[in-house]
């Protein structure tokens, strides 16, 4: 897969196998999409706010997706906007499935990493992003060309390989 991956482990004494590095992800974004009612977007920017300040490498803190496929998450630039970067090193990650909202995520500022999630299963790339495996692919080099052009990373991520709901 073409993409950029920040480097959740790093080896940093040159030997192959020893990791001394360990770089947290927290991701309230995947709790909060599943949500039946719709969390304020104060309310998140509050709780991100709080995440931010305790030390995580990476806050998944929204996504750019189809707002009546995930409904929690069409606030995603409000609480972008809302969320203080000032006395955090933590750097944010927002989810993609297409390119329309890699552009999106792109002009963020305050975005680092551009994700998007790969499914080793067909069924669940289909139901995830409305797109076939080849189809996600071919997508994927162009977000990361997307990303480069605009300064970002492109995490690409497994989805779900084992376990699918569907």
């Amino acid at each position: 897969v073409r993409g950029v991956s920040p480097t959740f482990w790093k080896d940093t004494e040159g030997v192959a196998g020893k990791h001394t590095d360990l770089q947290l992800v927290e991701c309230p974004r995947d709790a909060m999409q599943g949500l039946r009612d719709f969390v304020p977007t104060e309310r998140k920017i509050e709780y991100i706010n709080a995440l931010l300040k305790c030390g995580f490498h990476t806050v998944d803190c929204g996504s750019f997706v189809s707002a009546p496929a995930v409904p929690q998450m069409a606030d995603t630039a409000l609480v972008l906007k809302g969320l203080d970067m000032s006395n955090t090193n933590s750097k944010l990650l927002v989810v993609v499935c297409n390119l329309k909202g890699a552009v999106l995520a792109c002009k963020e500022e305050k975005v680092t990493y551009v994700g998007y999630p790969l499914s080793v299963s067909e069924i669940f790339q289909q139901k995830n992003t409305r797109r076939d495996i080849k189809q996600a692919l071919l997508d994927i080099e162009q977000i990361h060309k997307i990303c480069e052009k605009n300064g970002k990373v492109l995490v690409t991520y497994i989805s779900m390989a084992y376990g699918n709901p569907y």
